[in-house]
């Protein structure tokens, strides 16, 4: 089906929710709507794509969209001012903690889109508060924005079921939700940003969160990768299917570039171009040898190739 959009620059989509940013940072926004993630304060669905009035060039805004991403209930968009260049990077998001609310019924809402400078990293977000599965309310539809936490800004996001996490341009990963964060604690409710601090030795660059929101990863400016979460098939590559509370390291020969992660298995390139995979499933790419994957296995099939990209979905 062909729509009306011209310009896009990236696209995103979920189960039943997709997103697209054109080349001025607007957004539009379609699918379904139960938990007011579509960002147009209401759930009711959109069966065409329609553009976020406060990203609208024509509404005067002061913020433009350079990414976002999508949890199962709420969405992350993260902007910069509206005069800066604009640079469409992958980026995966959270709904944050501390927030300030606009009252403001839509379309006015959010605000204070239009009395702010923010800085390049800012987080806003909409849809279920805290992502902790809380009902639809009349909270939900409301645009929030992010903490300062200190000044600091996002440089890389991931979210899933009820959990959120944020890279920061200091290097710290921080955690919340409802779930196993890798904070070392059992799972609990999180409702505000938390730091893990077992990572405070590296430079946290780009950080996952499996579908489940059980399970994450996290990836370092050495390339190395972290895990933690549910161990269940084996899909957080640390050889076991144990739960693992807090972070650790799987093993490479070289160091990590990119990631990606299906429903039970995960898969990485590294700085040689090789491509290792992890879990169970036919998605490992084993040619049928295998369908089950402890820790992290050079796929041979891909050895005579240079590859330098990945992606995955349930099964594959």
């Amino acid at each position: 089906v062909k729509v009306n959009l011209q310009d896009i620059g990236a696209i995103y989509c979920s189960k039943n929710s997709s997103f697209a940013i054109n080349n001025e940072g607007e957004v539009y926004s379609w699918g379904s709507n139960t938990w007011g993630h579509l960002g147009h304060g209401h759930v009711k669905p959109l069966s065409t794509p329609t553009l976020l009035p406060c990203f609208s060039k024509s509404n005067n805004r002061s913020v433009k969209v350079t990414s976002l991403t999508m949890g199962f209930n709420h969405t992350l968009f993260v902007t910069v001012a509206v005069d800066a260049p604009l640079a469409l990077v992958e980026a995966m998001g959270g709904v944050p903690a501390s927030v300030f609310s606009s009252s403001r019924s839509y379309p006015s809402s959010p605000s204070g889109l239009f009395n702010l400078s923010p800085p390049a990293g800012q987080l806003w977000t909409t849809g279920a508060l805290m992502a902790t599965g809380n009902n639809p309310s009349e909270e939900v539809v409301l645009w929030r924005k992010a903490a300062a936490w200190e000044n600091k800004t996002v440089v890389h996001c991931a979210s899933s079921l009820k959990v959120s996490y944020a890279a920061m341009s200091d290097g710290a990963l921080m955690a919340w939700g409802n779930n196993i964060l890798g904070t070392g604690e059992e799972p609990a409710a999180v409702t505000s940003p938390t730091r893990l601090w077992d990572l405070d030795a590296h430079k946290i660059t780009n950080v996952y969160a499996g579908a489940s929101g059980d399970w994450a990863f996290c990836l370092t400016d050495q390339g190395k990768v972290y895990g933690w979460g549910e161990g269940t098939d084996f899909r957080t590559g640390l050889g076991s299917n144990a739960r693992t509370i807090f972070p650790k390291l799987l093993e490479f020969t070289q160091p990590v570039k990119r990631m990606a992660f299906g429903f039970n298995h995960g898969i990485a390139v590294c700085e040689d171009f090789s491509v290792y995979t992890w879990g169970t499933g036919k998605g490992l790419g084993s040619g049928g040898r295998t369908t089950v994957q402890r820790t992290p296995t050079k796929v041979p099939d891909l050895e005579q190739l240079a590859v330098c990209d990945v992606s995955a979905g349930r099964g594959t």
